[in-house]
Parts: C-alpha cells; structure tokens; sequence
C-alpha cells in the first residue's frame, strides 16, 4: 500500500494518493483495535460507510484485470486478492463472532481496493 502510495505521488495523482490514504488509515485503524483489544472506531473511506462501499464494489460491470490495464490497476488488483488473503486468514485464526468489527473491515477492505481497481481502469481504459 505504502510502495503504490509513494508511486502515485510520485506521479501527481493526488487522488489515487488520497483514497490509498484513507486505506491506509483503516489499515493502521484495525491493527490498533487488534493490538489494543480496543473496538474499531467508525470509519469511512472515499467519503464511503462500510455498506456502500460494499454496494460500489458489487455493482455491475465487474473488470476482470488484464495487464494491458496497466502497473497501477494491477498494483491495485494484487493488493484487492492480497486483502481477500488476509480476511481468510483472519476467520482461519479468530471465530468470526470474536470480532465482527474486525471481519466487517477486512471485508470491506477488499472491497474498496476492487473499488480503486475500477476506478483505475475505467479512468486509464
């Protein structure tokens, strides 16, 4: 996340640095609430709840990633399964009803990369 953050402000894309940002910040968000035994804070990113963010990513049409999409949507897509990687990893290790607000943003998480993702490619496409 950070690697694709330092690339896009490299690049002057603010937005796509902004957005990364508020991924960031959830990121750094669910550790701490992790870490510290301590409920996730409210959260939003692109300006998003959780449930939109989940209505965005399933809405039609779904991208299925091409190289030809270019460094960044892959980038973006790579982190998306990476994100998804992580979910499961989690239900793997935690009952999900251990931490519901911890599921509930990893979920998403995925979510909102595959967001970005087609942002990305519909901007670059």
């Amino acid at each position: 996340l950070l690697c694709l953050m330092a690339a896009a402000r490299k690049d002057k894309r603010t937005q796509l640095v902004s957005d990364l940002g508020d991924l960031l910040t959830l990121c750094r968000n669910i550790l701490g609430a992790e870490v510290k035994q301590t409920p996730l804070p409210d959260w939003k990113v692109f300006g998003m709840d959780a449930d939109s963010v989940h209505t965005a990513s399933h809405t039609p049409p779904h991208v299925v990633p091409d190289d030809r999409m270019g460094q960044t949507a892959m980038e973006l897509n790579r982190l998306r399964a990476r994100s998804r990687e992580l979910e499961l990893d989690w239900l793997a290790a935690y009952p999900p009803e251990e931490r519901p607000d911890i599921v509930m943003a990893l979920n998403r998480l995925s979510s909102a990369l595959n967001v970005l993702f087609r942002k990305e490619v519909k901007l670059h496409g």
